[in-house]
């Protein structure tokens, strides 16, 4: 495993012909000499997804090395991403949608900046992070949330309970976790299982807000009526099981700790 601050980009793609380029085209032409390589796992598709993300890899000017994987029979997200990061050969791996496009220059070095500031980062999100915690019902609620849907500062690295994708991951750290746990499969609280995990380790995680596009209606799961319901029946069950594999962490001391990196732009 190479040391620095080297990056794989790990994504899983699904039937995404009409936004793969664009999505493939900010990975390459925005990132540091950095970013050795893009694993790009195909999820049972069915469409021109293939065709157009070899389009998009020809087209923009790049040094990463770009490898495949092609599943017959879609897996979804849990699995796929465990492809992935079990393939890096990198010290980070970031695992990114199909459905957003990266306009931060220089993303990957953004990114790392949050492991340089905490010696026991796990991972961070470009998107969100959040405390979560059992309320008066029952039921997991959220709070302190920070990150680019509550207009956090880019200065701002907020540690929480838990992140969402995309995300950074420490790949020596996220070995000794054995990976995202597959139980979570198809999709959804893997992540935040991820999390939970590492502090028990004591490594935190947080978000570092990244320049990204993404619209809602982009994700294919959300088009598909068939493929929605199977989404939410596997975030109902896997909600059940953060509450069950976690209920200590839950109803205890939050992780909330806010750092500020100066001279950010």
């Amino acid at each position: 495993m190479l040391d620095d601050n080297s990056v794989s980009i790990v994504l899983p793609v699904y039937n995404q012909q009409d936004l793969i380029y664009k999505v493939i085209g900010g990975i390459l032409s925005n990132a540091s000499p950095n970013v050795k390589e893009l694993l790009i796992i195909l999820d049972g598709c069915t469409d021109h997804s293939e065709e157009n993300a070899c389009k998009a890899i020809k087209d923009f000017s790049h040094a990463m090395e770009i490898k495949f994987f092609i599943k017959q029979v879609s897996e979804w997200e849990v699995l796929c991403c465990n492809t992935g990061f079990k393939n890096s050969s990198c010290k980070y791996s970031i695992s990114i949608q199909d459905d957003i496009i990266l306009t931060e220059k220089n993303y990957d070095i953004r990114w790392v900046e949050p492991f340089k500031m905490v010696s026991n980062m796990l991972c961070v999100s470009g998107r969100g992070a959040e405390d979560e915690f059992i309320d008066v019902n029952g039921a997991l609620g959220k709070m302190n949330v920070a990150g680019r849907d509550v207009h956090s500062p880019r200065e701002l690295l907020a540690i929480r309970d838990v992140i969402n994708r995309p995300f950074m991951v420490d790949n020596i750290k996220l070995q000794e976790l054995n990976y995202l746990d597959e139980e979570f499969a198809p999709i959804d609280g893997d992540d935040r299982d991820l999390c939970f995990r590492g502090y028990r380790r004591g490594w935190v995680s947080g978000c570092y807000v990244i320049d990204y596009e993404s619209e809602i209606m982009w994700g294919t799961t959300r088009k598909n009526p068939n493929s929605y319901k199977i989404w939410d029946s596997s975030a109902i069950k896997n909600n059940k099981k953060i509450f069950e594999r976690h209920f200590d962490l839950l109803n205890g001391e939050k992780h909330t700790q806010n750092y500020v990196r100066e001279n950010v732009k």
